[in-house]
């Protein structure tokens, strides 16, 4: 039986030379061949005149090129063309958005809506998606929430929720973010910024819920499964590496990968494999194409920031004076003077011996980045004080001072250690201790006891930024004591909305915060001497007395009948035990140990015979599980050889878990 022709033979040909050209030009797009992809979409409009398809490829195009007027040139004559085609606005839209003419780009994408609404079309799942991206990139972070979640779960794409996820992330609703992300890798297993930002988050807030945590270890599961691993785990868990060894993974989204895992092994002290990768990343960079030098070498910049810092962690001190020259010369040029934003934290310049004036041009600068959002979704700032002292909720009859202790480490972590005297001993006649955490609840007996021992604990690990901020001042809180400053879990975009009329920079971080929403900084004489550094501040100095780190021996030592002088501290259970070496102790982290100071160690046990020097191991244990990590191995050979240079036996340096 014959075939029935449908078309004439000149139609049949042109079709069939189009679907050809298709094809070819998708091809040549896939492989970012775009200017090859351009030329055979022109064929496709010389055989088909007017071709909207090859007019919106070829629009694409010179958007992917950054050529927005020869896009929007192309769409608007299709557009007078087909002046009730809501795709065309919604493109038109993504092209104003991409330029950042947020105006104008709502100004078409409420056209299409009103198209879309005209025809009756229910699902406009892609275009509130689009308008809420729109909002997000104007800053509007509260609009765009409302226009992701007009779609909701209804958008079964994982570009949908991973955007989602970024504006939460924005908005500080922390919990929310990470499940977005889930969500988009539960759609899309294979979709790498995703995974990047489930790190990015934990490595940024910490894990503050089992969510990002889980992902962040089918994250750090690739080097297990990279050595051939037949564990059912691996199988089911996507191989990072895959991803970026991907000809298709753009390079960008390669070096951010590689960037990130190296920051997901830094976060969990596995600077062996951090600085692997951050090695990889450094090797990729000259392959790379940039938009210009300068975004070459702020890639450069922040990848560095990252290896400088991870090799203090591991006490890789060769030529690190060299390295940290060079480092500061590209944050001298690039952030302070060209404002690349903030490449090198404030934290990290503690590490490094450095002009306290440098310091505070760090620290100013990065604060900055929490000043833009300081109003609510009316425009006003969100908190309103009233600097009352009187304890309404109880008549008046005793006034009061108000005070709120924020942390994300009200855990089984050295601050809470330390914090425990303060909530204890606080007088409650004349004071209100609150305490606002956002961490994780690790369900420690540090974490119990401080919940037991404040007036009120707030948990706002669930909450945003602005709903922090208000929670806080519906305590009516008169002092808030920031115990986080710019160090790891820092949510200083609440302190940034002034929940408080007085804020103070206390215990955690004894540098200045250089933000102005920041009131005082509580030191003492040997962290800040005020004569010396009361202008590397830009808070007023509280000077207390002896030390600014409070210390709870009672609870440390579990036994208060024995504390009645701090040299009965270290007095032996046995008094007929073996006094004839010393043991010298450092129990700061080990990369709190700086160079000069271990020198200044080995010259002590240069002077005293047979005495020893007692570290923490850097190394991570786990219940049941005492096997040395990679990070501990290598940290214990830099100090021994490093001991062994300076005439001191490996033997006398020796370690405890911590």
């Amino acid at each position: 039986m014959s075939a029935v022709i449908v078309c004439g033979l000149i139609t049949c040909v042109v079709s069939s030379s189009v679907q050809l050209l298709w094809r070819a030009a998708d091809e040549q797009y896939q492989a970012n061949h775009l200017d090859s992809a351009m030329a055979l979409l022109q064929q496709i409009e010389d055989l088909h005149p007017g071709n909207l398809p090859a007019r919106i490829g070829r629009a694409t195009i010179y958007q992917r090129q950054r050529e927005f007027d020869h896009a929007l040139e192309l769409l608007n004559v299709a557009l007078t063309q087909q002046p009730h085609n809501a795709e065309l606005m919604q493109r038109v839209g993504e092209i104003y958005t991409e330029m950042r003419a947020i105006p104008q780009a709502l100004e078409y994408y409420q056209a299409a809506k009103r198209e879309l609404d005209a025809q009756k079309k229910v699902d406009q799942s892609e275009l509130l998606h689009r308008m809420a991206l729109a909002y997000h990139h104007g800053g509007d972070f509260t609009t765009a929430e409302a226009f992701f979640r007009r779609v909701g779960r209804r958008s079964q794409t994982a570009a949908f929720h991973f955007d989602f996820g970024v504006t939460l992330e924005r908005l500080g609703k922390i919990l929310e973010a990470g499940e977005a992300f889930g969500r988009a890798l539960e759609l899309e297993p294979t979709q790498p910024q995703a995974r990047i930002n489930l790190a990015a988050l934990h490595h940024q807030y910490g894990s503050v819920n089992g969510s990002i945590s889980h992902y962040l270890v089918r994250l750090l599961t690739l080097m297990v499964c990279v050595r051939g691993s037949t564990t059912s785990l691996c199988s089911d868990i996507y191989d990072v590496q895959y991803v970026i060894e991907l000809p298709s993974t753009p390079e960008d989204i390669r070096f951010m990968a590689m960037s990130n895992v190296g920051a997901a092994y830094e976060t969990t002290r596995d600077i062996v494999s951090a600085l692997a990768w951050y090695q990889r990343g450094l090797e990729l960079i000259p392959t790379m194409t940039f938009p210009d030098e300068f975004s070459a070498q702020s890639a450069h910049l922040h990848l560095m920031v990252h290896v400088v810092r991870a090799k203090v962690g591991a006490c890789i001190w060769a030529h690190s004076e060299l390295e940290f020259d060079a480092l500061w010369a590209m944050v001298s040029r690039m952030q302070l003077a060209l404002g690349v934003p903030y490449a090198f934290p404030p934290f990290d310049s503690l590490l490094h011996a450095m002009p306290s004036g440098d310091r505070k041009a760090i620290a100013k600068q990065y604060s900055t980045k929490y000043d833009g959002n300081n109003t609510s979704r009316t425009g006003e700032p969100p908190v309103q004080h009233r600097l009352v002292l009187e304890d309404e909720q109880e008549g008046g009859s005793e006034p009061r001072l108000h005070v709120g202790y924020l942390s994300y480490d009200f855990a089984d972590h050295p601050t809470t250690h330390l914090m425990e005297g303060v909530f204890t001993m606080t007088d409650r006649r004349s004071t209100k201790v609150v305490a606002f955490g956002y961490g994780r609840d690790d369900g420690s007996g540090f974490r119990e006891r401080v919940v037991q021992t404040v007036e009120k604990f707030v948990e706002l690990a669930a909450a945003s930024f602005e709903q922090s901020a208000v929670q806080i001042h519906d305590e009516r809180i008169h002092i808030l004591m920031d115990c986080q400053g710019h160090t790891h879990g820092t949510r200083m975009k609440i302190v940034a909305l002034r929940p408080a009329p007085i804020v103070v920079n206390y215990l955690v971080y004894p540098g200045t915060s250089g933000a102005k929403f920041v009131d005082y900084v509580v030191v003492d004489r040997y962290v800040a001497p005020p004569a010396e550094l009361a202008s590397a501040f830009t808070e007023k100095l509280v000077l207390l007395p002896h030390s600014y780190q409070v210390n709870y021996y009672e609870q440390v030592l579990n036994s208060p009948s024995r504390i009645l002088q701090r040299s009965s501290l270290w007095e032996r259970d046995d008094p007929k035990g073996d006094n004839e070496a010393f043991v010298f102790v450092n129990f700061n982290k080990i990369d709190k140990l700086e160079a000069s100071v271990f020198a200044t160690w080995m010259a002590i046990l240069r002077r005293v015979p047979r005495s020893s020097l007692l570290l923490l191991d850097p190394g991570k244990f786990f219940h049941g599980d005492r096997d040395e990590t990679a990070t501990s191995r290598e940290v214990k050979r830099n100090l021994w050889r490093e001991a062994d240079a300076q005439g001191i036996s490996s033997s006398r340096i020796r370690f405890v878990p911590r």
